[in-house]
């Protein structure tokens, strides 16, 4: 597969401090890794990934998956470290946000959720970090991944054109 000449911006004024719960040390270097969390929460429920996130839950990294599929949300909570299914909650789209969750948006979700691993294995060779948090994002009718990647005691945010490949940190124009 071919792929985009990747751009990258990188902006220090937009780095910020991470939270003490995620910040890449021995012990979040030692989790299973965005990626993966992702794979066993799409094995456990197939459909579009809207977030992930690694979080402490009660004082255990886990990573926190929502997907989207059949017009319902599950949320696969996942163990950082073993990768072990914890809990797959689903939630069904109420009336309020039923029109962010339209069609095409849950479509757009599912087809760019296809190349979420890769597209975490790149952000992460390209900033020497670890991603810590990823949402899917709509500006201009564009679709992004958005990843917080945690390089050190910083945090910084990059975005990916989910059309061109295109990876850059900072501001999304």
């Amino acid at each position: 597969m071919a792929r985009s000449i990747l751009a990258v911006t990188l902006a220090v004024a937009n780095a910020i401090a991470v939270p003490a719960a995620v910040a890449q040390t021995p012990q979040t270097t030692q989790t299973i890794g965005m990626a993966r969390a992702v794979a066993i929460a799409q094995e456990a429920r197939p459909g579009g990934i809207l977030e992930a996130e690694l979080d402490s839950d009660l004082g255990a990294l886990v990573y926190e998956i929502e997907i989207v599929s059949d017009g319902t949300i599950h949320e696969a909570v996942i163990d950082a470290r073993s990768g072990e299914l914890i809990e797959l909650e689903e939630h069904t789209i109420e009336a309020t946000w039923l029109g962010w969750f339209d069609e095409e948006r849950l479509a757009a979700a599912k087809q760019a959720s296809g190349t979420v691993q890769d597209a975490i294995a790149q952000a992460e060779a390209m900033f020497g970090g670890q991603v810590v948090e990823l949402s899917l994002e709509e500006d201009n009718d564009r679709l992004f991944w958005e990843f917080e990647i945690a390089t050190g005691d910083r945090e910084l945010e990059a975005y990916m054109n989910i059309q061109t490949g295109e990876i850059f940190a900072g501001e999304m124009d």
